[in-house]
């Protein structure tokens, strides 16, 4: 997927009704900054194929989730307590190492982070299937003694290589994770969505990571 920015100069070069001048100054505009906010080598799309889960939340034995690995909507459904929480939270905490529900009821969740029945070993582990360049895994691990679910271990086995004790802005990864949330759940979808118009509109922006749009518009107004 091209960055907003890309798709909006290239609309403006093929705009016949922009004058000469109009087109500088939206290219200038888009340009603008840019060292700071983008980068040139834009992450490889990347699929989902598979989420094992350890010890955490509320699976206790080893237990996968498979996916198959290309484009498309995933719906994953189950009953209550079936683990659908517990995987898009693994999954989560494997690339950004945290979730929305830990950031919101910390004391909370620090509290039942391991699985109560079989807490030990605690271990999440992602694998993809990346457009040119073949499967990859991420994940983390904890160790036994550990009593704080922020002290994981991150690593990253990319194709044919060890497995390596780095978290995913190896892959440059960080910025495309927070503009594009990799998990939202049903309860956090429905609270977003709920609020008034302005603030619809504001997580819908944020949601569809448009944000450089308005930075782009600031500078205009800036320059004009």
């Amino acid at each position: 997927m091209k960055r907003t920015t890309e798709w909006l100069l290239q609309r403006v070069i093929d705009d016949d009704t922009l004058s000469e001048a109009a087109k500088d100054a939206l290219t200038n505009a888009m340009s603008d900054g840019a060292s700071g906010n983008t980068t040139s080598d834009e992450p490889l799309p990347a699929y989902l194929k598979s989420i094992t889960v350890q010890g955490f939340r509320g699976i206790g034995q080893t237990r996968t989730l498979s996916f198959s690995a290309g484009p498309g909507l995933v719906i994953v459904a189950g009953r209550n307590g079936s683990g659908k929480s517990s995987f898009t939270e693994a999954l989560d905490m494997a690339l950004r190492g945290r979730t929305s529900r830990a950031e919101k009821n910390k004391q909370v969740w620090s509290d039942n982070w391991r699985n109560i029945h079989q807490p030990k070993p605690t271990k999440v582990e992602v694998q993809f299937v990346v457009e040119g360049l073949g499967p990859l895994g991420v994940g983390r691990n904890w160790k036994d003694d550990c009593e704080d679910w922020q002290e994981s271990r991150a690593w990253i086995q990319l194709p044919g290589k060890p497995r390596s004790s780095e978290d995913v802005g190896l892959l440059g990864w960080n910025s495309a994770l927070e503009l594009y949330r990799p998990v939202l759940s049903y309860d956090e979808m429905g609270g977003k969505l709920e609020g008034r118009p302005s603030e619809l509109f504001d997580v819908l922006w944020s949601f569809l990571g448009l944000e450089e749009l308005t930075e782009i518009g600031n500078r205009l107004k800036a320059r004009l």
